[in-house]
């Protein structure tokens, strides 16, 4: 009943909880069961029961991606996105450039790469603009398997991408969406060339450029995560 009531993340979150009340050999709540009852308390105190509404065939889809290149001794990344109408047409694409600020947001240890949650960003981003306009049920494509398995189960042991997932939750909530996350290969990601700054291709699909404000972004997952309980979850 929560699943078809609250959707997948009460679910997954619901499947943890029990996991650790009867197979759990210890007393202690680990960072995924803290996390499950974080989002789970969040849901009845924020959320709302999902609004049963007629089926509709127009599924809007979003392809995103990001680059982390390391080139002459420094670090090129970028984010991009694409939303498709219905028939596949490219309607909207976002390009950006991340700052070297941004950068060490997004990989505070100075990590070697931090595709991980620079994919994670994108994702965000991509809801965060055009959540008004894609309706319920987007179909949602990242080439990064990592990311689309956390957005799935609702977990992640990474700190920058747990903060990132809990506002991507906080996003399908707040837009009444249930959105279907699934995995394109890179050569047939359109938004391949928008997250490293060329948009030569899509401009040519007829697809309009959105301006997006990066560090905007960045402020508003920071200020989602922080409502939605992840500073008690770090405990």
């Amino acid at each position: 009943a929560s699943g078809n009531v609250f959707g997948r993340i009460a679910k997954s979150c619901l499947s943890t909880v029990t996991a650790h009340a009867y197979h759990s050999r210890t007393h202690e709540i680990d960072d995924r069961t803290t996390l499950a009852l974080t989002l789970q308390m969040q849901i009845l105190l924020d959320g709302r029961p999902r609004e049963l509404k007629p089926a509709t065939s127009d599924v809007l889809f979003i392809q995103t991606d990001a680059c982390f290149d390391h080139v002459d001794g420094a670090v090129f990344a970028g984010i991009g996105a694409v939303v498709f109408a219905p028939c596949g047409k490219p309607l909207k694409y976002f390009s950006a450039k991340l700052s070297e600020t941004m950068v060490k947001n997004l990989n505070p240890g100075d990590r070697k790469t931090a595709i991980f949650e620079c994919e994670f960003f994108a994702l965000f981003c991509s809801l965060l603009l055009w959540g008004n306009m894609i309706g319920g049920s987007p179909v949602t494509y990242t080439d990064n398997n990592a990311v689309r398995d956390a957005l799935i189960s609702c977990d992640t042991s990474n700190r920058v991408a747990r903060g990132i997932l809990v506002a991507t939750l906080a996003l399908e909530y707040c837009n009444q969406m249930c959105p279907w996350y699934a995995r394109v290969p890179t050569d047939s990601n359109l938004s391949d060339g928008p997250s490293r700054l060329d948009v030569l291709r899509v401009k040519q699909l007829g697809a309009a450029c959105e301006i997006i404000d990066v560090d905007d972004c960045w402020a508003q997952h920071l200020a989602l995560s922080k409502q939605w309980g992840e500073p008690k979850a770090s405990c």
